[in-house]
């Protein structure tokens, strides 16, 4: 299994694991995919092994909002966020998203933060904790309960 950035090549493979990993519309899959090409500040990681795409990652410089303003302050100037990860449903329990989130570390290095930061629903807490993540706080929205993690 290789990870990297992905390409135009990728994209009606990308388009078609996002809808069947995250069951998605297919317009959606479309935009979300196409807001990540060409663009400096944000990238698609893929897991590919014999020419398919397994899973993927969705990384960016900075992401914001009144929530994690308050629980992560100044920090949020110096971590890359992580959008969004998921894994074929025919591949998962096979380490493919840990190692996505490995190399998500890689490229925040590049693009000079200092760590990652994610929310996600509180079942999916004990992966990233696994994964090195710690809790840094929690917030209500919509009446579900998510949780702000980070990694430095």
């Amino acid at each position: 299994m290789r990870i990297r950035e992905h390409t135009e090549q990728d994209f009606s493979m990308l388009v078609e694991l996002m809808q069947k990993a995250d069951n998605r519309p297919k317009e959606w899959a479309i935009s979300r995919a196409r807001s990540h090409q060409n663009n400096a500040h944000k990238t698609i990681l893929i897991a590919e092994e014999d020419g398919c795409v397994l899973g993927y990652v969705g990384i960016r410089e900075s992401e914001t909002n009144a929530e994690t303003e308050v629980i992560l302050g100044s920090q949020l100037d110096h971590l890359a966020c992580l959008t969004w990860i998921a894994v074929h449903p025919d591949f998962r329990r096979r380490g493919i998203a840990t190692e996505l989130l490995k190399n998500c570390g890689s490229w925040a290095s590049e693009k000079d933060k200092k760590g990652i930061w994610l929310d996600c629903r509180k079942k999916l807490v004990p992966f990233y904790e696994n994964a090195g993540y710690v809790v840094a706080g929690s917030y209500s929205d919509k009446g579900s309960e998510r949780y702000v993690l980070v990694k430095q």
